[in-house]
């Protein structure tokens, strides 16, 4: 079954976040845009094997169904796959070292 990807506004501004503090507050749009490309590959990645990751661990986006992406150990992408739409909803991507207890989807 191919599911389509969606990405939630939420995504969308983590990534656009991530990807200024990278590229303008560390002066290196290097590895922002190389960082960048490793997020677009991951969701390639989902959209190809969207069981491949695993339930998240934390109870409140277990509950929910969230999926746990891991992009080079360092930044962490929330996803939820939804059978009856055939969609993948990408819903944060974020900060591997943020309070993940603390964090909305």
């Amino acid at each position: 079954m191919a599911f389509k990807i969606v990405i939630s506004d939420r995504a969308l501004d983590d990534l656009s976040g991530i990807y200024d503090y990278i590229a303008i507050k560390l002066s290196n749009v290097r590895a922002a845009q190389k960082l960048r490309d490793n997020i677009f590959k991951t969701i390639d990645d989902i959209e190809l094997f969207p069981y491949g990751c695993p339930i998240e661990s934390i109870e409140k986006f277990a509950k929910l169904g969230y999926r746990r992406g891991v992009i080079r150990k360092n930044f962490i992408m929330f996803y939820k796959i939804d059978e009856a739409n055939d969609r993948i909803i990408i819903a944060r991507i974020i900060y591997a070292k943020r309070n993940l207890r603390e964090l909305d989807v």
